[in-house]
């Protein structure tokens, strides 16, 4: 990665930062999907997220014209793609760990297995934001930390994601050797309005 390419990256996870903050919250609080939350994050205008929305869009059985709401549901599928980032390697954790993670989706996490720090922010986002199964004291029970702890976990979680997604455009643009303007908000020209 360049210099220039850091900066580029540096500049849009902070952007993206601040914006998945309050769209994660708004996400968090409905028991259905609230694509709709994402909205600021389309507003970018990402090659990297139109990316996945044609992706989504290809996939379906009739082609039909890119929408914002496809964009917000592809925003969604990048933030859980970068979050599969954050979990630890197989190889560092114990088989029951590894067992207990898997089974996410299926079961609580276990009262009794003590949740290893490096799967703190993996786990924070993945019970609170894709499963919506664990409130913050629940959090805070099976991390064996404060309620104000989790807020810090959060973020730095949010953080890490942000700037997987914002390391994933500047890849994507490079690729496609378009510019990143640097100008706040940081604004992304591409082919948003593709058809099918």
């Amino acid at each position: 990665m360049t210099d220039h390419d850091a900066t580029l990256t540096d500049t849009l996870a902070s952007t993206l930062e601040e914006l998945l903050k309050p769209a994660l919250q708004r996400w968090g609080r409905h028991t259905s999907t609230d694509y709709p939350a994402f909205q600021p994050i389309v507003t970018l205008r990402m090659t990297y997220i139109e990316d996945m929305t044609i992706q989504l869009i290809d996939a379906e059985a009739q082609r039909r014209q890119v929408h914002d709401s496809d964009r917000q549901r592809a925003v969604w599928y990048c933030i859980r793609k970068a979050l599969i980032c954050l979990r630890p390697p197989t190889s560092t954790l114990s088989s029951e760990i590894q067992a207990a993670l898997d089974n996410l989706s299926q079961q609580r996490w276990p009262r009794d297995l003590p949740v290893p720090q490096e799967c703190h922010q993996y786990l924070m986002l993945s019970l609170a934001y894709v499963l919506k199964s664990h409130t913050n004291q629940e959090l805070a029970t099976i991390f064996d930390v404060s309620v104000r702890s989790i807020a810090s976990i959060r973020n730095q979680a949010i953080a890490a994601v942000a700037r997987q997604l914002a390391a994933w455009e500047v890849t994507c643009r490079r690729r496609g050797s378009e510019p990143l303007e640097l100008s706040a908000p940081v604004r992304v020209n591409h082919h948003s309005n593709r058809q099918r």
